[in-house]
């Protein structure tokens, strides 16, 4: 959004608090906001001009008593929208396509992006090309070989960057540009090195099961994987048999490592390992990594049971990723 409107600001989960930057903020400037479903609780006026809803996945059941409870506080950012707002929605998503068209909860303008099939309208993925479709219209953008991303979850991401910006009033091929010299953000499936034929992927900013099964997605080779951190009380059922398609060994750290081990063993994936910190993760990986194999930290949980934060986890991860001699 910056190269449409300097006066943009990029806050919220990142790190940066929306309190910082209020007071600099004007009619002709721009706020991207990324809210958790924590802040969402309790909004009362909070009405965004285009939203997103990337996707719904069990979540921070540490903290809600049930999986419905996180979803409605997740779908509250939509509580105040109305017919001169946009909500950009994932169409693969099956809960928030139901809610969409279904239930038909949404009061303003829906418009999906698909990686999975061809739209009647919005944005979508087909053979590795990306379209823009509306009612008088299609337009070839870009080809995802254009793009320095990997993983069918990261052009999920830019097909909804594409529309968020496009329905703040940016050109196409405008933001067509500015997705062809992304660079991907760090802690999220950011490559660290290549070592004696081992890749080496930095994915700290996966939280959730969901974040962590679209990382082993997007990896073509075998996959060392390290997990574990601060247990939220999610199920790793789905995460395993993901695990035992595309994992060789799974090296577990942090309190929830005994849960996640649990749930492997319960469906047969017995290639686990205990590590005391990420150290002891780091150096076991790169002994049991072969030619081809890739070492993937993504932990699907949070970090604050040994770090300060996700961004923590993960420099540290390649610190010691880049000493490995």
């Amino acid at each position: 959004m910056k190269d449409y409107n300097e006066k943009t600001f990029v806050v919220g989960n990142n790190g940066v608090p929306y309190t910082s930057i209020v007071k600099e903020t004007s009619e002709d400037s721009i706020t991207v906001l990324e809210c958790s479903s924590f802040q969402l609780e309790d909004i009362v006026k909070f009405k965004p001009k285009v939203c997103t809803i990337l996707n719904l996945s069990p979540d921070h059941l540490d903290r809600y008593k049930t999986y419905v409870e996180y979803i409605n506080a997740k779908i509250n950012i939509t509580s105040n929208l109305d017919d001169r707002d946009f909500l950009v929605l994932n169409y693969e998503d099956e809960l928030l396509r139901n809610l969409a068209i279904n239930k038909n909860i949404f009061k303003t303008n829906v418009i999906f992006y698909s990686s999975k099939r061809v739209l009647n309208e919005g944005v979508y993925l087909d053979n590795g090309n990306i379209y823009f479709k509306d009612k008088l219209k299609t337009i070839k953008l870009l080809n995802v070989k254009d793009l320095k991303l990997i993983g069918a979850h990261n052009y999920e991401n830019v097909m909804a960057s594409i529309l968020v910006s496009y329905y703040l009033g940016a050109v196409l091929t405008d933001i067509v540009e500015v997705c062809k010299n992304f660079k991907p953000l760090p802690h999220r499936l950011e490559f660290v090195r290549e070592r004696a034929g081992v890749k080496y992927y930095n994915d700290s900013k996966a939280t959730n099961t969901d974040a962590v099964i679209k990382a082993l997605d997007a990896m073509e080779d075998k996959v060392i994987l390290i997990a574990g951190g601060k247990d939220k009380g999610i199920d790793y059922g789905e995460l395993m048999l993901k695990v035992k398609e595309k994992v060789r060994y799974m090296i577990l750290i942090g309190e929830a490592k005994r849960n996640i081990q649990k749930k492997a063993r319960a469906m047969n994936f017995t290639n686990v390992i205990h590590a005391e910190d990420m150290k002891e993760a780091v150096d076991i990986a790169s002994r049991y990594a072969n030619i081809g194999d890739v070492v993937l930290l993504s932990p699907a949980c949070s970090s604050y049971d040994m770090f300060k934060n996700f961004e923590e986890r993960g420099d540290v991860f390649k610190e010691l990723v880049m000493n490995i001699k």
